[in-house]
Order: C-alpha cells, then structure tokens, then sequence
C-alpha cells in the first residue's frame, strides 16, 4: 500500500512511533505467573 502524505502527516507519524534502541514495551510476567507455569 502506498500513501501520498504532506510533511506535516509524517512528521506526526514519526512523533507518535518510538525510536529504534529505545526498547519496546514488552509483557513482563510476574513471580506469581512464573509459578504457576512452573507447576504446568
């Protein structure tokens, strides 16, 4: 797909995007959840 966007657009896009390095926001399971699954 290709979309025809203004500066303005893709400057919005790349605010609303994190940076590459930064990290991700990733599921971090809990002792309790670590547990149980042990216990599987």
């Amino acid at each position: 797909m290709y979309v025809e966007a203004d500066l303005k657009t893709k400057e919005q896009a790349l605010r609303s995007v994190t940076p590459a390095g930064k990290g991700s926001l990733r599921f971090q399971p809990g002792d309790a959840l670590l547990a149980f699954l042990d216990t599987l």
